[in-house]
């Protein structure tokens, strides 16, 4: 069984087979330990499993670019909403009203307002 988070190496990914934690501070792109860097990725630290036939546990510390977080890494609440919000439809109302478009109302008089309603309106 594997851990879903360990604190010192960070969130399992089992796409990847590795727990993978967001460098800390991260490497300016022109960094030249840190090749392979791209504006708009951050830098993960990964400690991966890789069975192999030679002798050791199969334990392996790389190093990833990312645009965005690896598979299985929690997001916050603020990027699902985002997510949510960015990923929705939304139309504003389709206003009605008893007056004839350029047409006058009386004051003191009532005047009927509705709206439509359908797949993305309410």
């Amino acid at each position: 069984m594997i851990d879903c988070y360990v604190p010192e190496w960070g969130w399992w990914s089992a796409t990847h087979q590795c727990y993978f934690k967001l460098a800390d501070p991260q490497p300016s792109l022109s960094d030249p330990n840190y090749p392979g860097g791209r504006i708009g990725q951050k830098l993960y630290r990964g400690v991966c499993y890789w069975p192999s036939p030679s002798p050791g546990n199969g334990w392996r510390l790389i190093w990833a670019w990312f645009a965005d977080p690896p598979p299985g890494t929690p997001v916050t609440p603020e990027e699902l909403a985002e997510r949510a919000v960015d990923s929705m439809t939304l139309l504003g109302p389709d206003i009605h009203t008893s007056i004839r478009p350029g047409g006058m109302a009386l004051v003191g008089v009532p005047v009927w307002l509705w709206t439509s309603t359908g797949p993305s309106r309410w």
